[in-house]
């Protein structure tokens, strides 16, 4: 697809301008078409606002299960030493909690309903090429990366640096999903 070099707005191939290539802008990559393409834009507006709600969401869960997981030893501790029940918090297992349970939530929900609950509020949707829910081994493939967020930027940005097709995520082209407006 051509772009207009002045707005970015996608050009059809069919007039002579286009066809002779004057002034039709065509991009390299998924992040040349996000710099143009007014529509690419919005896409990834909404699937990041889509990304922050369902954080908040599994934050809530982190939280909820480190409270019920941890208050009890931390008040068995702080009866034995107080100076000690810091110690026993196991404050290092909670990136790994936060980030199985981010999988675990994104992987059922894409393959159960095709979208998570951020993805539903701004109507967005989990598909595969054919526009099937995505199978378990599909959902789960393009969600791995969400397991620790240095992983998932890169999922993203390696995702847009090799296509100009701006709906995927590196995992998706593996997994055959993409993420469309419903």
């Amino acid at each position: 697809m051509a772009f207009c070099p002045g707005c970015g707005a996608p050009v059809a191939g069919t007039g002579s301008v286009a066809q002779q290539g004057e002034g039709v802008y065509t991009p390299k990559s998924g992040f040349e078409r996000l710099t143009k393409d007014p529509k690419a834009q919005e896409y990834w507006g909404r699937r990041l606002v889509a990304f922050l709600i369902d954080s908040a969401i599994v934050a809530v869960a982190v939280t909820v299960v480190a409270i019920l997981a941890y208050l009890p030893s931390v008040m068995g501790s702080m009866l034995a030493s107080p100076l000690l029940s810091f110690g026993l918090l196991g404050l290092g297992t909670f990136p790994l909690v936060a980030g199985l349970l981010m999988l675990l939530y994104f992987t059922v929900s894409d393959n159960i309903y095709g979208w998570t609950l951020g993805k539903r509020l701004m109507n967005l949707k989990v598909t595969t090429k054919d526009g099937h829910l995505p199978s378990l081994t599909q959902a789960f493939i393009r969600n791995v990366s969400k397991v620790y967020w240095l992983l998932l930027l890169l999922d993203v940005v390696v995702g847009l640096a090799l296509e100009v097709d701006y709906k995927q995520k590196y995992s998706d082209k593996f997994a055959g999903t993409l993420v469309v407006f419903k």
